[in-house]
């Protein structure tokens, strides 16, 4: 057996790639892109170009030693999934498939890995014209079969795994070595590798892994081997690699037998058209051969004492090695028991969004059918915009307050609005948490968080997300030295951020009566009728309390309902409201003008969203509320069924 040491290496012809132009991406080795013509491809470059003859090297390359450490050489297929053909050989992985490697992760990466796989693809990964440019597209580009494996796909290996994966780069004049256990330690502290365990590939030329290439040359570095590390006993040298060519020409006495791959291309097959394979057509003798199934050998006694043996001395190798077999054991366990552990988090992950969306669907689906069962005329019922920013009202009132207790809560946002943006960004923009935090606004949910925990704020936090905020105790409440200044600005604007209510005469109260009362309660305006609004006040008073009310019977009837509901727990919904107008007011004759309003499902929604304003009310999803109630507080017998309901 001939014994190589790579560290001087013999420059060979290099047989290059004839139309394609490899042009290296990053500070690493291993990510690269090739262009054809004017189109970039990422992945594996066509075989067509490949040269017509190229010899291997393979006969000769048997042992690899670097700094005083023995490998052997396990080439692999270089059908683009050499490297995880490379990962599926060793021992340490705890499957030895290759298409499954590569799914397990690139579902790691999009899945618990994501924060780490976004880091290491920010490091790695250099954004080009055409080219990927996102994670989603990244990745997608790994999971691809055929497709070159670059830096990020070895990190993200060593990630997943527990694995130091060494990798031995043959270039002139040393042999450059990446650790990702070394990576990480630098760039990425927080994802450090908790084992010692190290994995060795080797990077070189295709079929020439005696052939170093330079700095300048590194995009030739396009195939990846196994290094299986192996017990140098004492007294035995390794001869080094001689600088003449006769010497690297003729191997000594070697038992190993050239290694031809299968996905190579077959440059010795003549191609044939076809007609010649016809019957008939073609004088030319087949040559496909009948496939014959081996049979199975049988053992004989002297090949199995061979064999047990070879295996004695095989469970001798750790005593050799130096190894503790408990230890080894244990930390053989451990590892199982970890990825059996994430395996088991992924499903359950992917469980809770999967029944997470069939409620939403669910949900959204009885809302609509209710609302068509309320309603005697067909309506296309639609999600109400916002008038500022366009966005669908998909948060109720109780949701708006306990986003509020997450961003004030120490364990969970802490006040941070990075957090809240990371967490809830999707939903609800930073800027509107600010405006929500103002003076003015305080009064609306300062009651249901001083009320709210933790485990009350958990329920509203995606799934996908609840792991940042396991620590803390559920039942912790937000402390009275963060209530303190918004407790006080809403005491002290408790009379100026309120509803103002109107007082009319009546045959029971009158004008002057109403105008006493009004004058004692800052909280109450009188008016002298109820078609006109205020005739008696000034520019001011009328900018600030809007219109005159001009369907003032409907306007009625829609606040004593809105206002009702509210008041017992089980505040009413737009849609409701409006299904209620059309079935009170639908008579032409007696209600002979509102039914302009009343046909024109637009009108109707704009009629009732100005109500809505003037009365103070303001509509979110499943909810017109004025502010957010206190259910906990309200322990009467009559709230019992709507906080029920509410719960």
């Amino acid at each position: 057996m001939m014994r190589v040491r790579l560290k001087v290496g013999v420059f060979s012809p290099v047989h290059t790639l004839s139309c394609i132009i490899l042009t290296s991406t990053s500070v690493y080795p291993y990510e690269r892109r090739f262009q054809c013509g004017s189109e970039f491809v990422w992945g594996s470059p066509p075989l067509s170009h490949l040269p017509v003859i190229m010899s291997s090297e393979w006969a000769k390359f048997t042992i690899f030693e670097n700094e005083g450490l023995c490998f052997q050489p396990i080439d692999v297929p270089g059908d683009g999934n050499c490297f995880y053909h490379a990962l599926a050989l060793s021992p340490l992985l705890p499957t030895n498939e290759m298409l499954q490697i590569r799914e397990m992760i690139c579902q790691f990466a999009l899945g618990l890995g994501r924060f780490a796989a976004e880091d290491i693809v920010r490091l790695l990964h250099t954004f080009v014209a055409l080219g990927p440019s996102s994670l989603v597209d990244i990745i997608a580009t790994m999971r691809r079969p055929g497709s070159w494996a670059t830096n990020i796909d070895i990190v993200l290996a060593s990630l997943y795994f527990n694995v130091d994966i060494v990798c031995f780069s043959n270039l002139s004049p040393t042999i450059e070595v990446f650790r990702t256990s070394t990576f990480l330690e630098n760039h990425l502290p927080n994802y450090n590798l908790s084992s010692p365990v190290s994995l060795f590939i080797f990077h070189h030329q295709y079929l020439r892994p005696l052939s170093p290439t330079t700095e300048a040359h590194r995009h030739r570095l396009n195939h990846y081997c196994l290094l299986q590390p192996l017990v140098q006993h004492a007294g035995r040298q390794i001869a080094p690699i001689s600088n003449s060519p006769d010497a690297s020409a003729a191997p000594i006495c070697t038992t190993r037998k050239s290694f031809v791959q299968s996905s190579g291309l077959q440059w010795f097959q003549k191609p044939t058209s076809t007609a010649s394979k016809k019957k008939g057509v073609s004088k030319s003798k087949s040559r496909e051969k009948s496939v014959k199934l081996k049979k199975p050998k049988t053992m004989t006694a002297v090949a199995a004492a061979n064999h047990a043996k070879n295996l004695a001395v095989v469970m001798k190798w750790p005593n050799l090695m130096g190894i503790n077999q408990e230890e080894a054991a244990k930390h053989d366990a451990a590892r199982m028991l970890e990825l059996k552990r994430r395996k088991d988090r992924a499903d359950c992950l992917i469980n809770c969004h999967e029944f997470a969306v069939i409620e939403l669907l669910l949900s959204s689906m009885i809302d609509r059918v209710e609302a068509i069962l309320d309603d005697d005329t067909p309506v296309v019922i639609s999600k109400t915009r916002s008038r500022l920013s366009g966005r669908p009202k998909e948060q109720t009132w109780e949701m708006y307050g306990l986003m509020i207790a997450f961003h004030l809560h120490p364990n969970l946002g802490g006040g941070d609005f990075g957090v809240f943006q990371t967490v809830f960004g999707n939903t609800v923009p930073s800027e509107t948490m600010r405006s929500w935090l103002r003076k003015e606004n305080i009064y609306k949910w300062v009651d249901l968080v001083q009320v709210a925990n933790k485990e009350d704020v958990m329920r509203i936090v995606p799934e996908s997300k609840r792991f940042l905020f396991q620590k803390g105790d559920n039942s912790s409440r937000l402390s009275e030295k963060i209530l303190c200044k918004y407790v006080t600005k809403a005491s002290s604007l408790s009379s100026k951020y309120v509803q103002k209510q109107l007082v009319f005469k009546t045959a029971l109260v009158s004008a002057q009566k109403a105008a006493a009362m009004a004058k004692k309660d800052n909280m109450k305006i009188f008016s002298s009728s109820k078609r006109q609004r205020l005739p008696a006040a000034g520019v001011e008073t009328l900018k600030n309390l809007g219109r005159p009310v001009k369907y003032p019977d409907q306007a009625e009837f829609a606040e004593k309902l809105i206002r009702s509901r509210f008041d017992h727990g089980d505040p009413v919904t737009f849609e409701q409201v409006l299904s209620s107008f059309r079935r009170e007011f639908s008579c032409p004759v007696i209600f002979k003008y509102f039914q302009a309003v009343v046909q024109n499902d637009h009108c109707l929604r704009v009629w009732l969203r100005r109500l809505l304003d003037r009365i103070s009310f303001s509509e979110r999803a499943g909810t017109i509320s004025q502010k957010i109630p206190t259910w906990r507080g309200r322990q009467q017998p009559e709230y019992a069924q709507p906080l029920c309901k509410m719960k």
